[in-house]
């Protein structure tokens, strides 16, 4: 019966604790630098994490608990649903705008500059940092759907 238990608990940990794949996999579509597939990211963060917690602003919203990328506790992910005309992935970190981007280019020597209006900075891929209400981060990657063969 204690060894059930523990097979038991011992899954239930695992089904929700980032796997290693997460830094390459999520980090680098965030960044722009790989395609954004949002049923494969979907499944992904469902099957690591917990099903979505809401579905607001076009998106699927997930709460990956003790998830960190470049250096900082992700609060959120977010991924496009079927209601939008492009593919998204988003997260938002729990850190000022200005120490994101700099863990950024410390981790992986990308530059955000400041974009149209100076009130978000851009990636040359095309990702972008925004302030989130003044101690936290959004970043995301925004590609248009080329087709969807579902």
């Amino acid at each position: 019966m204690r060894f059930f238990l523990l097979v038991v608990l011992l899954t239930a940990t695992a089904a929700f604790a980032a796997p290693s794949t997460f830094v390459p996999v999520v980090g680098n579509a965030l960044l722009c630098n790989d395609h954004i597939d949002p049923v494969f990211f979907r499944d992904y963060l469902s099957t690591y994490f917990k099903p979505p917690y809401k579905t607001e602003g076009g998106a699927y919203w997930f709460k990956p608990e003790g998830a960190r990328l470049f250096g900082s506790e992700v609060e959120d992910i977010f991924v496009s649903d079927e209601s939008v005309a492009v593919d998204f992935l988003g997260v938002v970190i729990n850190e000022r705008l200005p120490a994101v981007r700099q863990q950024i280019l410390d981790t992986k020597g990308v530059v955000f500059s400041p974009d149209t209006g100076e009130t978000s900075l851009r990636s040359p891929a095309g990702s972008f940092l925004i302030d989130y209400g003044g101690s936290k981060t959004k970043l995301f990657c925004v590609k248009y759907r080329v087709s969807r063969h579902r």
